[in-house]
Parts: structure tokens; sequence; C-alpha cells
């Protein structure tokens, strides 16, 4: 397949997708593939629930695992999660914590599936087992914000260990208990539900948003 698209011209960097049916055979086969990068997904709390979640799903994204990490013809490959989504949870403490899983995995991109329309999204119409908007969800939706600061700020293949001791790394913090994903540096205070945590230099910040209340 990658040899027919470089022989008709295709000169775009070529990803395949190995998160369906995935089998050892098969990622060696894609690894020695005339490919620029590999594909993934993370839906690491199920799909179509049809209800909330409840309980803690922190431990759920301790880790993301590549399943061809140890092969030689993938190591010079790119790594992009093409979607991915807490499903079902309605808290808003979980998009940091995969975006820090996803930096320790060596990820360069992420897309995450899928923001809810403006005109349709208070009645959660589109994707019902995804719901992510910044009228209807802002404290998701504040998270969603931090987690794309912490991907781009976060070293690939740095770990942080397991939860709890994972769930501060960097100026990012998550909370299950407080239902908070929060990014706090001298000129950035970011939190997504009522916080007692004191910016470090409140003369210096330049970028604030929350939901909730903060000192």
């Amino acid at each position: 397949m990658a040899d027919a698209l470089r022989q008709a011209g295709f000169a775009k960097p070529i990803f395949y997708n190995i998160s369906q049916g995935y089998s050892d055979e098969h990622g060696r086969a894609v690894c020695a593939a005339r490919i620029d990068g590999v594909s993934h997904q993370w839906y690491p709390t199920g799909l179509v629930r049809n209800s909330a979640v409840g309980g803690n799903m922190l431990p759920n994204v301790e880790r993301y695992t590549i399943p061809y990490e140890d092969f030689a013809e993938c190591r010079d490959k790119a790594r992009m999660v093409y979607e991915f989504d807490a499903a079902d949870v309605a808290g808003s403490y979980m998009y940091p914590a995969m975006a820090r899983s996803f930096r320790a995995a060596g990820f360069q991109w992420a897309t995450q599936f899928a923001y809810d329309p403006l005109a349709i999204g208070y009645a959660n119409t589109e994707y019902q087992t995804h719901f992510l908007n910044l009228v209807y969800t802002p404290g998701k939706a504040i998270s969603f914000m931090i987690a794309g600061a912490s991907f781009r700020a976060l070293t690939r293949g740095e770990s942080y260990g397991r939860h709890p001791s994972s769930d501060r790394f960097g100026p990012f913090r998550v909370s299950y208990t407080h239902d908070l994903s929060e990014m706090v540096t001298d000129t950035a205070f970011f939190y997504s539900n009522t916080t007692t945590t004191d910016p470090p230099a409140p003369s210096r910040l330049r970028h604030v948003a929350g939901v909730g209340t903060s000192p």
C-alpha cells in the first residue's frame, strides 16, 4: 500500500493506523513498510456507556502502551494519536493526564474527538458518548486547554510515575477528588474548577482562565 501511494506520486507523510486488530506480525509488517509514522487512538474509559462514568479514572490513563515499542523497524517512525477522548466522563480532570501519558509514550501529535458544535451543544446530540463545548462544559474545555499546553510543554519520553504521584507533572496538576485540572506558572493560571492554589507571581500573570473561584 505504501509503495503504491509513493509510485502514484504521493509526497505527503504516510501514517498507518495500528489501533485495530493488532498482532506482532502485523506490527512488524507495518513498521517495515515505507511509511513515515504510525497512528493510534485512545478511549481508556470505553465508549457509548449511555450514562456518565463514575469513580476515579486516572489509573486508566497512567500509561499509554506502544505495542511495537521494541521493534527496531519502528524506532524512527513518528507517532500520532488521530483521535482520543475520556468518553462518558463528565469531570474536568482527565485531559491533561492523557496528554502527559501521550508525551511519555513519545507522541508528537494528538487530536481530540470530538468538539460539540455550539448550536446543538446544549443537548449533546452529535456524539452522546463525547461532550466538549466551552459554553456547556466549560470545566472540560479549560481542562482541554490545559492538556494542549501540557502536550506542548512536556518532554517526549519523560515518565512521571504512577498515580497518584503522577497527578503532578511540571506546572500541571490533576485531581479526581477536586474534579480539577490546573496549570500554574509565573505568567499563566488556568483551572477547570474551584481551586485554593495561589499563583506564584500575581503581578506577572498574562493569561488567566478558570471555572469557579480562585484566591
